[in-house]
């Protein structure tokens, strides 16, 4: 039960850093562009982004037809998995993976905003 909970924590952890890296990115590229608090054509723009990064592999996955055997029987139980199965049919994109591009992108939004316009006030000190 130890390693599944390590498991999850990492697994949540690095889509958080994500969310961080891209939010402060892009607020990097665009913060000067965006004129409100909380813009809601940043926050789709920020989604199709999660959505790519999550996404842009398979195409690969499925053209080159890429399988694992999976040799314990209680994850093949739990799964419902006969012998071989394409990692494509394994892990299909669902309304989970909405879910986790639209918190990640309140995050990189949340805290991409908040480093900018942390930035922004103190290169304007600066300046003037």
């Amino acid at each position: 039960m130890g390693k599944l909970i390590f498991f999850i924590t990492t697994f949540a952890l690095s889509y958080i850093i994500a969310a961080i890296l891209v939010g402060i990115s892009f607020f990097a590229l665009f913060g000067h562009r965006i004129k409100t608090p909380f813009s809601r054509n940043t926050f789709f723009i920020l989604i199709m982004i999660f959505a790519f990064l999550d996404l842009y592999a398979f195409p690969a996955i499925f053209c080159l037809d890429a399988t694992i055997t999976i040799r314990n029987e209680k994850i093949m139980k739990f799964f419902d998995i006969n012998g071989p199965i394409g990692l494509g049919e394994l892990f299909p994109p669902d309304w989970f993976d909405f879910l986790i591009w639209v918190i990640q992108a309140l995050i990189g939004h949340y805290v991409g905003s908040r480093t900018y316009q942390k930035l922004r006030g103190k290169f304007q000190k600066v300046n003037t």
